[in-house]
């Protein structure tokens, strides 16, 4: 089988720059997104530079049997998944009662579901095999009750917390978990989850996609579980438990707003 490594989310943001960076050290790439075209133009512009093989496969994971059908792919191409990122995720800044029903369940689908389902079908392949790797993109959200982005926020706390029991159930099994969980960066994030008017967009400086994806890959090499990119984060992250969290909540909601 040929080795390869999965990113889903791979067409801009984190995932582009993890897509640079596991090129450079020679691995093959499986990589998914919705847009064929521009992983197209990754895929060109990757195996040109480094001489390896990607593999692209356009795919919304929002839809309900997206993971399946990416699974399906990797094994109809016999290629042995040995590092599996779960990348792919979005926001959506409002009022939970004025959001669209289906925008927050295609939202679950994405962040939860698909992110769920591919561990649950890499992971014990990884785990026979006594080696391999997932990265699990969550957020400093997961730290905290998030009005005004409630749904998001849970979403992020779900991937945190699967994540950091994954990583100490596979772990005599030679699988490394870790969770990435960065502050605010520019990926296109806050514009996708129309948040650029928040006090919260406005209030703090944004790391590159590129330096957090960096600091990301050396830590998950270095098996670190949880990764937090930044001072920013680490105080945050250091606030969120020291404080009630009655306060973080009223501190989120009123960052969050217009």
């Amino acid at each position: 089988m040929e080795k390869a490594v999965l990113i889903t989310g791979a067409s801009s943001g984190f995932g582009k720059e993890f897509a640079k960076l596991y090129a450079k050290d020679k691995n093959n790439l499986v990589l998914v997104a919705r847009s064929e075209d521009t992983l197209n133009q990754i895929k060109a512009e990757l195996e040109d530079s480094y001489g390896i093989t990607v593999y692209v496969y356009a795919k919304d994971l929002s839809l309900p049997q997206a993971a399946k059908e990416v699974f399906a792919f990797t094994e109809q191409k016999d290629i042995c998944v040995t590092t599996l990122i779960n990348n792919a995720g979005y926001g959506d800044w409002c009022e939970f009662t004025e959001a669209d029903p289906a925008k927050l369940d295609a939202m679950i689908q994405l962040n939860i579901t698909a992110l769920f389902q591919l561990c649950r079908l890499y992971a014990p392949i990884m785990k026979q095999n006594k080696s391999g790797s997932i990265l699990n993109v969550s957020s400093l959200a997961a730290f905290s009750a998030g009005p005004l982005m409630a749904t998001y926020y849970a979403t992020k706390a779900f991937v945190l917390s699967l994540s950091e029991s994954l990583a100490e159930e596979l772990k005599p099994y030679g699988v490394t978990v870790s969770a990435l969980c960065p502050g605010p960066a520019n990926t296109g994030f806050v514009q996708k989850a129309e948040l650029s008017s928040s006090s919260f967009a406005k209030a703090f400086s944004h790391m590159s996609a590129k330096k957090v994806a960096e600091y990301a890959y050396k830590k998950h090499k270095a098996k670190k579980t949880i990764i937090l990119p930044g001072l920013l984060p680490k105080l945050m992250v250091l606030g969120a438990r020291l404080a009630p969290r009655s306060l973080c909540r009223k501190v989120v909601m009123s960052i969050q707003k217009k």
